[in-house]
């Protein structure tokens, strides 16, 4: 079950940035078997440039300001549209 917020900026690592990742995969998963070329977060726990990135991409798809920080109304977006 992912936590009920947002991995910290002030600690870009850990378990919520591990569950922050795996509910990007699992999107990304979802829309690769559409788009066959798309590019997957790496599962490393790591708040790097990628899920960064991926974390933009999401922010931009769901009309939300493309920070590319996990804040709360991010996070709720992403939980929304993950499948269980």
């Amino acid at each position: 079950m992912p936590p009920r917020a947002p991995p910290p900026v002030d600690n870009p690592s850990g378990e919520q940035v591990l569950a922050l990742q795996e509910q990007l995969r699992e999107l990304g998963v979802e829309r690769e078997q559409a788009h066959p070329h798309s590019e997957l977060v790496r599962v490393d726990g790591m708040y790097g440039p990628l899920t960064k990135a991926a974390v933009r991409r999401e922010q931009q798809r769901y009309s939300l300001n493309p920070t590319g920080v996990a804040d709360v109304a991010t996070w709720r977006v992403l939980v929304a549209h993950t499948t269980d």
